[in-house]
């Protein structure tokens, strides 16, 4: 993916218009590997977003020939059993708690932490030189980003399993099929495609769309009697919103709706 800004040295570059934050992680010579300075530059930019009313959707994206080839390995070898185990405010629970949908744009390597990071995005594109995986075994480690909750949820245990225990690569194909991926695109169109889609997102309904991530994401871990109470529940505050009268009205009067998110 081409580079936003030559020779710029920010670990993420961020670009805001159209009401959408474009956030592209930018170690292009490191393959994008996540060090510390990346997932904290990473982390004030997403909560930067959500702060900011102007923004109404999010694309990650990541510079040169791939999104990102998982955690720093040399960052990885100095950890310790304390700062393993005690991490408050994870990158992955940050992304998940922001009220606004992420599209995650994904080329070339997206593995390990990478690939694990683009779990949490609310909706991924993957263009058709991805190469996917779950390699941590063959350091002697896991998954440890979430990967073993999150994508068992997503594709089941056994196919969990194979990905996570071989560590092997998949393709572009694969991951559509697993249900990882919502859309394949040509390399030299994921940009394009993602900036659009993330801009149709920025003039939806901000409570509906919000309602409807936190119901599709409760009902694995809900019973049906519960899930549909929650839905319910959230349904009934999306009904006394601003923007359900006016998409009404928009409908009724034939017209495109302008939501404001109140």
């Amino acid at each position: 993916m081409p580079n936003h800004q030559l020779n710029d040295s920010r670990p993420v570059l961020v670009n805001c218009a159209d009401g959408v934050a474009h956030l592209s992680l930018n170690r292009p010579d490191s393959r994008n590997a996540l060090n510390q300075e990346m997932r904290d530059a990473l982390k004030d930019a997403l909560l930067t977003a959500e702060a900011d009313d102007r923004i109404r959707a999010i694309l990650v994206t990541g510079e040169g020939a791939n999104f990102c080839a998982g955690a720093d390995i040399r960052q990885l070898e100095a950890r310790s059993t304390l700062s393993s185990s005690w991490a408050p405010e994870r990158l992955d629970t940050v992304v998940e708690s922001l009220s606004k949908p992420v599209v995650g744009a994904l080329h070339g390597y997206v593995l390990g932490g990478g690939m694990e990071l683009s779990l949490t995005f609310t909706i991924r594109l993957i263009a058709d030189n991805f190469q996917g995986g779950f390699p941590e075994v063959k350091l002697g480690v896991f998954p440890a980003l979430g990967g073993t909750q999150r994508l068992p949820r997503l594709i089941g245990e056994a196919r969990t399993l194979d990905l996570m225990l071989t560590g092997r690569v998949f393709d572009a194909n694969e991951a559509l099929a697993l249900g990882i991926a919502a859309e394949v695109v040509a390399a030299d169109q994921l940009l394009e495609r993602g900036l659009a889609l993330t801009r149709k997102l920025a003039l939806g309904p901000p409570v509906a769309m919000r309602a409807i991530v936190e119901c599709v994401r409760r009902a694995s871990d809900l019973s049906l009697r519960d899930g549909l109470d929650y839905e319910r529940r959230l349904f009934g505050i999306v009904c006394g919103t601003d923007d359900k009268n006016e998409g009404i009205r928009a409908w009724l009067e034939k017209r495109k709706p302008t939501f404001t998110g109140k």
